[in-house]
């Protein structure tokens, strides 16, 4: 019995319909990563993209699709996400693969640009305590001579 049970096992097809690679994502040198997702079924099937990126689109039998993901943070720093890759069945099965995405903030360009006026400005006031401060030195000094 147990050998009839484990021929009939054996002729199962394997029915994993997404293969997705590679399995975690490095993003922090501000790069696009690609993600590869295949359909290996013979039917269409759905596919919904959550997390860091977000992205719904359908698969043709053993039709292959490349995800380019570029990701940044709100602030510098390293920060660590997922992304996960749903196959959505019509009867509301879902198959989901999750893949880790470390990705890194920047600073906006508009902050590069203004950081040096910002700091001009704050500089303005201790430039201006100095200068007077040299003039009085000098106008007493003046004065003692």
């Amino acid at each position: 019995m147990k050998r009839i049970l484990l021929f009939f096992l054996l002729l199962i097809p394997c029915t994993t319909a997404l293969a997705v690679s590679p399995t975690s994502v490095d993003l922090r040198d501000g790069s696009i990563g690609e993600v590869y997702i295949y359909n290996t079924l013979e039917t269409q099937i759905d596919i919904q993209i959550d997390g860091v990126y977000k992205e719904n689109f359908t698969l043709a039998p053993e039709e292959k699709k490349i995800l380019h993901i570029s990701v940044q943070g709100e602030r510098p720093g390293s920060y660590e996400g997922q992304l996960i890759i749903k196959e959505v069945y019509d009867n509301g099965f879902i198959n989901a693969i999750a893949i880790p995405v470390e990705y890194a903030g920047v600073i906006p360009q508009t902050q590069k640009q203004i950081f040096p006026v910002k700091l001009a400005v704050s500089l303005l006031p201790i430039i201006g305590i100095l200068i007077g401060f040299t003039a009085y030195l000098y106008k007493k000094r003046k004065k003692c001579v």
